[in-house]
């Protein structure tokens, strides 16, 4: 599959509305964002997935409305040092299963096993998890939803406005890219992409994106086709 294909495919996700290529610079970034002392939650985090996304051949930013549908699958363990699990999160139509004394509740989504806890310290692992779309069968995509921190830098970074509620990062294998010579920042070819766009409500404003129900942007189309 070429990425022109995988880039249709993404765009016509529901809630999908933009794309950008995840450079390693903006990598590096993310990662001292995710593995800062100061990204932290009920326990210390541990962002396994953000590894488990950036291994692969190819790396990409994906920009969401509120149409995009989130947490439909589980994706969190907090484990102690001992590897032991003792608790996780929750999809809301098993929420039932975990009516007993033996479980409280550290948020809407996430339980905590009082039967399994102990006195070793505790982390959250965040994982990546498996990803797919219509039109893109047979490549492997694998989702990652970083910290808020994370989230805030990228959409300061490229521009983020409107209707984008979640900003998250996507590995791909399997799919033909091609990403040119020189790594330039998007925003400094904004003007020169947008003019390869066919997005009849784009509007821009000093290199943000304001995103309408009806717009999708890819700014990695034009400079990873093959």
């Amino acid at each position: 599959m070429h990425y022109s294909e995988l880039s249709k495919a993404l765009l016509t996700h529901p809630g999908v509305v933009r794309l950008e290529y995840l450079s390693d610079d903006v990598q590096e970034a993310v990662g001292e964002i995710e593995y800062s002392p100061n990204n932290v939650g009920f326990t210390p985090i541990d962002p396994a997935g953000l590894n488990e996304v950036c291994s692969m051949p190819l790396r990409l930013i994906m920009f969401c409305s509120a149409e995009f549908q989130m947490f439909d699958q589980t994706f969190i363990d907090i484990i102690d040092t001992r590897g032991e699990l003792v608790g996780h999160d929750v999809l809301g139509q098993d929420r039932h299963l975990y009516e007993s004394d033996d479980y409280i509740w550290l948020a809407d989504n996430i339980v905590l096993n009082l039967t399994a806890m102990s006195d070793h310290p505790l982390r959250t692992v965040i994982h990546s998890f498996p990803f797919r779309v219509d039109g893109a069968e047979g490549i492997e995509m694998r989702l990652f939803y970083p910290s808020v921190m994370s989230a805030e830098y990228l959409n300061d970074r490229y521009g983020a406005r409107g209707k984008i509620v979640a900003t998250l990062l996507l590995g791909v294998n399997g799919v033909e890219f091609r990403w040119p010579r020189s790594l330039l920042d998007v925003r400094d070819v904004h003007e020169g992409i947008l003019k390869l766009l066919v997005v009849p409500h784009l509007r821009a404003d000093a290199g943000a994106v304001y995103v309408d129900d009806d717009d999708r942007v890819d700014h990695v189309a034009g400079q990873g086709e093959v």
